[in-house]
């Protein structure tokens, strides 16, 4: 199977998510894209996050009904920070040779690639897809040469419709009361309106 992993705090869940999730699912042809909501993600140590728990209910809510997608709470259950690199082993280890992996991953997480814990083992175990904006310019993946030997040839870019909606703008609205309706979907609203999710921002977006 062609599996992609779409991976992220996901704090909340919105419409640009689905959105580059539908568009590798389609161009890349997949069988499936796996939501991966982070547990304690290396990235965001110190700065705000909401509890996992909240935060893989709203993608639960976000995908379901929606063909193609489902949700992992492996991140979220596994202890210490999470790692792109870790999961891909434990679900390669899980499907043996069976499964070809591919990352979904958005321009801004794309530039810090190079970053991530193990680059060079992700791009073995995997294929970086990169949402782009149709029409306009396409990631350049000559940086990947300098991680590995051919890692340029270990990425796709992918065409995805762009949504202008953000998860740090999303917290700041919902503190503020205002309307959200058009950036996430209904079911995730509503919980984060049961929740009170966010409310203790007054305002602040990160």
């Amino acid at each position: 199977m062609r599996i992609g992993l779409f991976g992220g705090t996901f704090d909340p869940i919105h419409l640009g998510h689905l959105a580059v999730a539908e568009g590798a699912l389609d161009y890349l042809r997949l069988d499936e894209v796996i939501f991966v909501p982070a547990g304690r993600p290396w990235m965001k140590e110190g700065k705000y996050l909401s509890d996992a728990r909240h935060r893989l209910r709203m993608v639960e809510l976000g995908v379901a009904g929606r063909d193609g997608f489902s949700v992992t709470d492996r991140e979220v259950v596994r202890e210490g920070l999470t790692y792109t690199v870790d999961t891909l082993r434990e679900m390669a280890d899980d499907s043996g040779d069976e499964n070809e992996f591919y990352v979904v991953l958005g321009a801004d997480a794309y530039s810090s690639f190079e970053l991530w814990k193990e680059p060079a083992e992700i791009l073995r175990m995997s294929t970086l897809a990169v949402a782009s904006r149709p029409g306009g310019p396409a990631a350049r993946f000559d940086k990947l040469d300098k991680i590995c030997p051919g890692g340029s040839s270990r990425a796709i870019s992918v065409p995805v419709e762009q949504v202008d909606v953000s998860s740090s703008d999303i917290r700041s609205l919902v503190s503020r009361g205002e309307n959200i309706s058009d950036q996430v979907p209904a079911d995730v609203e509503r919980y984060i309106e049961q929740q009170g999710m966010y409310d203790e921002l007054g305002g602040r977006s990160d």
